[in-house]
């Protein structure tokens, strides 16, 4: 299959080189001048965490343009969008969606990586990607640059040699119907089989269970940094004030989320809150999630997961929906992280 991969950050790198690793799939990174001219002179070296081993991912082993009407692009089966869901909804965001959607072929499939809420309606669909050529997927592994010697979190991280990145796999085979999405990548299906996988995908509720993943793993990197600047407890306790208030945030958001997401409101108690970041905890490892969130997520990441919930706010009130918890949440994690 060939994969176009928009955007060449940790995320976008990683996710190539694992396409390309199985010898059958052609990865393109669409990439500024910049970053593309790093991609075209430099091996990128990625250290994976699972098989405790340095990978050179060559010049030789990928293609990149900076161009949208590269012929890599009107040939590609699939374009996969890896930039943050910040630079989606701006004029030029979205201008480049449109110009991917123009110079793609009529059978490309376009899968979203980036959080962000509605941006099927606001950003997508207004682009000409329909929901016949759109996937919203996770990613199925935890990625992130390597500090140099001189950055802070240097020493959290055991030494990686000369890499640039280092991944660990995820879900991937522990939660195959939650990540059916983009496990199928991997396996290196025919256009027709992945096209079959995302449909029945669907049926298994895969679509609920990303828009929800989404600001629950968001809420959870928030809520981690304010712990730590209260002094963290790896063992969340579930009277903390700030753990209540991340609760009560996710309970609003859950209800914006229609008769499931209302469901999973009165299900979703403290002790079913805290089983699931202590899975985020055990899941991340070898990775320490803390290290990662502080060192790794920067200002960049953060702010996407404030906009993700200034995004709950503007559709709550606009319906009438209660959002003073989402709001109370995103000022403590200013007042005490910022």
């Amino acid at each position: 299959m060939k994969f176009v991969i928009v955007g060449a950050g940790a995320i976008g790198l990683t996710l190539g080189f694992l396409l390309q690793r199985n010898g059958k799939n052609e990865v393109t990174f669409y990439a500024r001048a910049r970053r593309a001219s790093d991609l075209k002179s430099n091996v990128q070296k990625l250290y994976s965490y699972d098989e405790k081993k340095l990978y050179e991912f060559s010049p030789d082993d990928y293609g990149v343009t900076s161009e949208v009407s590269d012929i890599s692009i009107k040939e590609a089966d699939c374009i996969i969008i890896t930039l943050p869901s910040s630079a989606l909804y701006k004029d030029d965001g979205k201008e480049l969606l449109k110009c991917l959607s123009s110079s793609g072929s009529a059978g490309t499939i376009f899968v979203n990586l980036c959080p962000g809420f509605g941006l099927k309606e606001s950003v997508f669909r207004p682009s000409g990607i329909g929901e016949d050529k759109l996937v919203f997927a996770l990613p199925i592994f935890l990625c992130h640059n390597v500090p140099m010697n001189d950055q802070p979190g240097r020493d959290l991280h055991p030494r990686r040699d000369e890499a640039q990145y280092a991944y660990h796999m995820l879900f991937f085979s522990r939660a195959p119907l939650l990540f059916f999405k983009t496990t199928y990548f991997f396996h290196n299906q025919s256009m027709s089989r992945l096209s079959k996988a995302l449909k029945k995908a669907k049926l298994f509720g895969v679509s609920f269970s990303y828009s929800l993943l989404e600001p629950l793993t968001a809420a959870t990197l928030m809520l981690w940094l304010i712990l730590q600047a209260q002094g963290y407890s790896k063992n969340l306790d579930t009277k903390d004030e700030s753990f209540k208030l991340a609760l009560k945030a996710m309970k609003q958001v859950n209800r914006m989320h229609g008769t499931t997401g209302k469901i999973l409101t009165f299900t979703m108690g403290g002790l079913a809150y805290k089983l699931m970041n202590a899975s985020n905890v055990r899941f991340s490892q070898p990775i320490d999630p803390v290290a990662f969130n502080k060192f790794h997520h920067g200002s960049k990441v953060i702010e996407q997961n404030i906009g993700l919930f200034q995004k709950y706010i503007e559709h709550g009130k606009s319906k009438n929906l209660p959002t003073d918890s989402i709001e109370a949440f995103i000022n403590l994690y200013r007042k005490r992280v910022s």
